[in-house]
């Protein structure tokens, strides 16, 4: 991978682990602020939980973002959460390690293409907390995951991993039960399909949703 080459070339210290489907790390405010995560494959989410088990959506990330919470607002009172999607592996290494390098403009020049694509994902949230309503933040979701990482299959998009109604909940800033009545909804509108955690739109109703989201 070219983030691997990158830092054991220019003799950057890092290391990597795995998060599978569903498991999640948590910073908090007394955890180390010199550290970045690159993601070298897979897709997580990430919230900001507070004391009072409020939650804050803020990105849907995947392959080459730049999850670097030292960027957001720490407090005493909240914590970020990442949640692993499908497996996934992060690279962890010393920002400070990085400026200190002779090759440091140079590892920049990629850092700086990684922000950009990690900010257009915030975008993408953004979008989803827009609308009032629980429903059409759950179809802008479900836009947005068949867009970016949906397969065609007839006249289906499949979402290529499980999406559970708590992370619809926690993406979508709703609470479960309205998540539950609205999936539902469009199951029966035949808009989604959803079993098992598996979620798939209907082809034929993206352009109209799409329509619909716009006016």
């Amino acid at each position: 991978m070219i983030w691997i080459n990158y830092f054991f070339t220019f003799n950057i210290p890092f290391y990597i682990y795995k998060l599978k489907s569903g498991d999640s790390i948590i910073h908090k405010s007394q955890y180390s602020k010199s550290h970045t995560i690159i993601i070298l494959h897979g897709i997580v989410y990430l919230v900001q939980v507070f004391s009072n088990n409020e939650t804050i959506p803020i990105s849907i990330m995947s392959k080459n973002n730049i999850l670097d919470i030292n960027n957001y607002k720490i407090s005493s009172k909240s914590y970020y959460k990442v949640t692993a999607l499908k497996d996934t592996y992060l690279l962890n290494f010393c920002s400070k390690k990085v400026k200190e390098s002779n090759h440091k403009y140079y590892i920049l020049k990629y850092l700086l293409k990684s922000y950009q694509l990690t900010l257009y994902n915030q975008e993408n949230i953004r979008y989803i907390l827009c609308h009032k309503t629980t429903k059409y933040r759950i179809i802008q979701l479900i836009i947005i995951l068949s867009l970016q990482f949906g397969i065609i299959e007839k006249n289906l998009i499949k979402i290529p991993f499980k999406v559970k109604k708590t992370d619809i909940s926690l993406i979508t800033g709703s609470n479960i039960s309205n998540v539950n009545k609205i999936v539902k909804i469009l199951e029966i509108n035949n808009i989604i399909k959803y079993s098992n955690s598996k979620l798939y739109l209907n082809k034929n109703k993206l352009i109209i949703n799409l329509i619909q989201l716009l006016n």
